[in-house]
């Protein structure tokens, strides 16, 4: 376990990718306080003066979103992030897991916790030469890979880009596996999905794009069957139990507050073995965590072979905004 001994702080600005010499945004007091709450785990912070961050060496998960001097927006169990390392917890915040879930017990011997979670020792962050921060996690052993994660704030505007990788260490077991990103929030009552509507090979466009996940009790209420003329759908949260759906979609929205938090995801190639019905995943715990109920926002990239790995991404961008009042 790594011991906080001071805020490792990176500031990312207009000066700093411009060579101006303006002086460098510096992160609000509410995420300060933040990495002051976690003594255990080393925090590296980011901001440009619009949005600050903060990542997990412990965890490589971000584990703070928001605008500068405004309120964190994902799911956290303070509680979880300072407990004992070496146990899974349920820390929430932003993780990058291995896909699919299906296939954890025969490669792992065990269906759960998702392999490399918790990692096996703290994941390296580095700064990166244009900007940005990059972590590094240990070797995942039944996989034979490393995960990646390049984490870019666009300058003045509160835009963040974040790029999943596997570094591939032994190609004979980095096969057959995807990216799947996951983000905790707090459990709001919906969320806005932007819907994918694919052509099947008759030519025709598939008129639905959702299915209750295996592991679902009970399922999301799905919409309606027909929904290739809208634009958006609207999943609304369920109150019972912990279910889960999964549906075509490369966009969420969701409204925290007086706050919208936006999710875009493109990956790349974009061959493989996809499933447009897993392509995003809603999961909703709805009270087991002392912090309250939380949904996760999640996407899964195809199912690569090794030689797709080596070079395949799952990018997130994440977008906030307020509406003019």
């Amino acid at each position: 376990m790594i011991k906080l001994l001071s805020a490792i702080v990176l500031t990312l600005s207009m000066s700093s990718l411009c060579g101006c010499n303006a002086t460098p945004p510096t992160p609000g007091r509410a995420v300060k306080a933040f990495v002051e709450s976690m003594p255990d785990d080393t925090i590296r912070t980011m901001t440009n003066g619009v949005i600050d961050v903060a990542v997990s060496a412990n965890t490589g998960r971000i584990v703070y979103f928001g605008f500068t001097n405004g309120a964190n927006l994902l799911w956290i169990d303070p509680s979880a992030i300072n407990a004992k390392q070496g146990e899974w917890q349920n820390w929430g915040g932003d993780k990058v897991w291995i896909w699919p879930q299906s296939e954890f017990e025969k490669r792992t011997g065990k269906g759960w916790p998702p392999p490399g979670d918790p990692p096996s020792s703290p994941f390296v962050i580095t700064t990166e030469p244009g900007g940005g921060i990059t972590m590094t996690g240990p070797i995942i052993p039944d996989y034979g890979v490393r995960l990646e994660r390049t984490i870019v704030l666009q300058p003045g505007r509160p835009i963040m880009t974040v790029t999943n990788r596997f570094r591939v260490v032994d190609e004979a077991k980095a096969t057959g596996i995807a990216l799947w990103n996951v983000t905790q929030i707090p459990g709001v009552d919906q969320v806005v999905a932007k819907p994918i509507f694919p052509r099947l090979p008759s030519g025709e466009v598939r008129q639905t794009f959702t299915k209750p996940m295996s592991d679902s009790q009970p399922p999301w209420p799905l919409p309606q069957p027909s929904l290739a003329d809208r634009s958006e759908v609207i999943f609304k949260r369920p109150t019972t139990g912990s279910p889960k759906v999964g549906f075509d979609a490369d966009q969420l929205r969701v409204q925290l507050g007086d706050t919208f938090l936006t999710q875009r995801a493109t990956f790349a190639p974009e061959h493989g073995k996809l499933d447009p019905s897993e392509r995003a995943q809603l999961y909703t715990d709805n009270g087991s965590w002392k912090p309250g109920p939380y949904i996760e926002l999640e996407f899964i990239s195809p199912i690569w072979e090794a030689k797709d790995v080596k070079n395949g991404s799952l990018t997130i961008t994440w977008a906030l905004w307020k509406p003019k009042k």
